[in-house]
């Protein structure tokens, strides 16, 4: 529900801006993914699955950013981002919906004092995780899902990739080569599994959240690192995956070194992640039956222009998992993709990309102990910006 208010609030303020439009910029884009071939193996008995119609393997996105210069020296905005998701119950194709749903909502003013906006969308935390190209490039397409295996406590736990809702953010104006980020969340009910805002197994959990980030520029290297910290979150990431009562608290740090040698750039992420209960808590996967877990990640991402657009390699290995502080074995994973950006003109391009993921047996915190499973997608995209 907060979502649509936002969004009609955002049409609220772009219709007065646009009946002046002489004064006012107005830019977007829209584009679409496809999977041509998603298919999961169970490294066990090496059956596999196709499931290029599960799991929300095909997406399409549209941006509209509107702008107008106040003559002060300051600059109102709005920006919706809204992503449509086709997700089938089974590889049978037997039900057939879509998921409508606010990607990135901003309200605010920037001029040289800095930025400040109300927004719900994806804050810095997440971001800094960001270093491939398809995620820096695309938003949600073409690599983002696959470039943000960091970002999970586990396989069904709580994860920090989420669009956060009731946030206000200050980006500070650049004091020299250094830039700053303030974000917070005022609470608000976590979304379950569905999507929709509200309980999970009869628990509401009344979400907060404080991030902080910052950038550092010398030469060819730029430094980035962000802390985070969410009080009062669902531990099963609003899947209600065999939980007891009772919510927890999550923190996490993550570091990034980007280094831009003109034709190649090499960027590396390293990140440690925390979860913390209130009370010992059996999930589906007894193994993960504790208090405190803590999982920590690496990432590498290296780009290469080429006279027609970009290519790009990536690789991501989280550790395994660590319960009331021992570390639970083959509950890691991994994964890597390489990509290809091509340029049609200035402002359209498409996009492909293979990726592998490796999960290991103990991996899901939401399922029982399982087999190691491999998953492997071929994906095509598009993108039009105006």
């Amino acid at each position: 529900m907060k979502k649509l208010l936002i969004t009609a609030f955002a049409g609220l303020f772009i219709a007065p801006v646009l009946s002046n439009a002489g004064e006012v910029s107005i830019t977007g884009g829209i584009g679409s993914e496809l999977c041509l071939s998603c298919k999961t193996k169970d490294d066990t008995n090496g059956t596999t699955t196709d499931t290029d119609r599960v799991n929300r393997q095909g997406f399409s996105v549209l941006t509209i950013a509107v702008e107008e210069d106040l003559g002060t020296g300051t600059t109102a905005y709005v920006s919706v981002t809204n992503k449509i998701d086709v997700t089938e119950a089974d590889a049978s194709g037997a039900t057939n919906n879509s998921n409508w749903s606010l990607q990135d909502g901003r309200i605010g003013l920037k001029g040289d004092w800095g930025n400040v906006m109300l927004t719900s969308r994806e804050p810095i935390f997440e971001l800094t995780h960001i270093i491939d190209a398809f995620g820096a490039q695309n938003g949600d397409s073409g690599g983002t899902q696959d470039s943000l295996l960091l970002t999970g406590i586990a396989g069904g736990l709580y994860n920090f990739t989420h669009v956060m809702p009731d946030m206000i953010s200050y980006q500070m104006a650049p004091m020299g080569n250094l830039n700053l980020e303030l974000v917070y969340g005022w609470g608000a009910a976590e979304e379950t599994g569905d999507g929709t805002e509200g309980t999970t197994s009869g628990t509401a959990y009344d979400m907060s959240i404080m991030q902080v980030g910052a950038s550092y520029a010398m030469g060819n290297i730029t430094l980035k690192g962000s802390y985070a910290n969410h009080t009062e979150v669902d531990p099963n990431d609003g899947a209600g995956y065999g939980i007891g009562s009772g919510a927890a608290d999550a923190s996490g740090i993550v570091g990034a070194l980007i280094y831009d040698m003109g034709n190649v750039k090499i960027s590396v992420a390293i990140n440690d992640l925390e979860m913390d209960m209130a009370n010992s808590t059996t999930f589906t996967n007894t193994n993960y039956s504790g208090k405190t877990f803590e999982r920590s990640g690496q990432s590498i991402n290296i780009q290469y222009p080429v006279s027609t657009g970009l290519l790009t390699f990536h690789t991501s290995m989280v550790d395994d998992v660590k319960v009331d502080g021992t570390a639970l074995a083959n509950s890691g994973a991994k994964n890597w993709n390489v990509g290809y950006i091509h340029n049609l003109s200035a402002s359209t391009y498409i996009f492909g990309a293979y990726v592998n993921k490796n999960l290991e047996a103990q991996y899901a915190g939401n399922t029982a102990s399982a087999a190691e499973t491999t998953e492997t997608h071929m994906k095509v995209g598009m993108r039009i910006n105006f």
